[in-house]
């Protein structure tokens, strides 16, 4: 085309750049398993063709045109009877679509079946896995199925509660791996769950630039009401002014016993059905302590305003760096040493504060080492 019709605007400025790219894009064949590749003097056709594309792109330059890009399928993928989208991993083990007329319908991924048999399990032990998959949306716990086996059934978005998913780096280094090969971008969205972080997003913006990428795309489950496909229980409600949600009667807690300076201290946040924090109670040991009673009045008040829909962050954005006595060391009794990931705190509140970003944000930063925090066991 260049030949023909002369190259693009501006060629000349980024004839070096432009032509470093070609040539990564030639080198990238070096990495084809060809010995995989039946077809009889196909490498050496690949080769010849990209040699001369950057011959000819030397001599007459190049047009801004692609030859090859991987276009979005989005839910057209279901009516044709795929499991996943273009170059997605499975969103999810089972996914409900929302029908444009009303209604739902339950999709549950085939290759579930297919993988245990090749895994060796037998039709029986395969059933009740998927019976399983179907009332938990989830493998961890199911029967029969050897726990090293779990990260086989990895997805996008898990099981909605924080388990299974595939890390965001995952995602950009698929696109990392194909990108060699296509001249254009590649449409696919990284679906991550709703606990991904701010930083989780930048440091892969920042590593889809490394590996060269031409489009980046993010998804971060919930982040809008009204979605064609969703694979967990959606619990969006609108508060009015002074409105406020109940706690359901019985639910979900997360609770800790920790010592701050050797000072001990019980926290039992109360959990909505979606896995919300709504209700923070504190409580100090040390019967009559100025700090106890500072600690009660406000978790009253954090879970009032947990309640009329303010965010975790906002609530705890004055706690974080505070500081009081007790303060120093954090240890637990069961199993008896320092915390897992918060070895000191600056105050109760500091600690508290660190720790509730930390279970309900993901906001591994606040780690004395971010290595140190299973994610998926939060």
């Amino acid at each position: 085309m260049a030949e023909k019709l002369e190259p693009f605007i501006h060629f000349e400025f980024n004839k070096e750049s432009f032509l470093e790219v070609m040539k990564r894009h030639q080198n990238s064949l070096d990495d084809v398993v060809w010995d995989h590749v039946k077809e009889e003097g196909l490498r050496e056709a690949t080769y010849n063709s990209w040699k001369r594309a950057i011959e000819k792109g030397n001599r007459f330059g190049f047009r801004n045109a692609q030859t090859t890009n991987i276009a979005p399928t989005g839910t057209i993928a279901y009516l044709m009877g795929a499991d996943t989208t273009g170059i997605e991993p499975a969103i999810s083990l089972k996914i409900t679509k929302n029908l444009a007329g009303g209604g739902t319908l339950t999709l549950v991924n085939n290759e579930v079946s297919r993988a245990l048999s090749n895994l060796r399990y037998s039709h029986k032990q395969t059933e009740d896995i998927i019976d399983f998959i179907d009332k938990n949306n989830g493998v961890i716990g199911a029967p029969h199925l050897n726990p090293d086996h779990y990260s086989i059934f990895d997805t996008a978005f898990g099981d909605g509660k924080g388990n299974g998913t595939i890390a965001f780096e995952g995602h950009v280094r698929i696109l990392g791996a194909a990108q060699p090969f296509i001249s254009g971008a590649i449409s696919k969205t990284c679906n991550t769950p709703h606990e991904s972080t701010v930083k989780d997003i930048y440091d892969s913006y920042l590593l889809g630039h490394e590996l060269g990428l031409k489009a980046l795309a993010v998804f971060r489950d919930n982040s809008k009401p009204t979605v064609a496909l969703t694979h967990s229980n959606r619990d969006f409600r609108e508060l009015k002014r002074g409105e406020k949600e109940e706690l359901p009667s019985s639910g979900n807690s997360f609770r800790q016993e920790i010592r701050i300076g050797g000072i001990p201290f019980l926290i039992n946040v109360g959990e909505y059905n979606d896995g919300r924090p709504g209700e923070v109670v504190i409580e100090s040991y040390s019967a009559g302590s100025t700090i106890g009673d500072a600690l009660r009045l406000a978790g009253i008040s954090a879970s009032k305003a947990l309640k009329r829909g303010v965010d975790i962050e906002d609530v705890v954005a004055g706690w974080i760096g505070l500081k009081s006595e007790p303060s120093g060391l954090v240890t637990i009794d069961n199993p008896k040493g320092s915390h897992p990931f918060i070895k000191t705190a600056l105050s109760p509140f500091d600690f508290l504060g660190k720790h509730l970003l930390i279970h309900y944000k993901g906001r591994t930063d606040l780690a004395n080492d971010e290595k140190l925090v299973d994610v998926k066991n939060l």
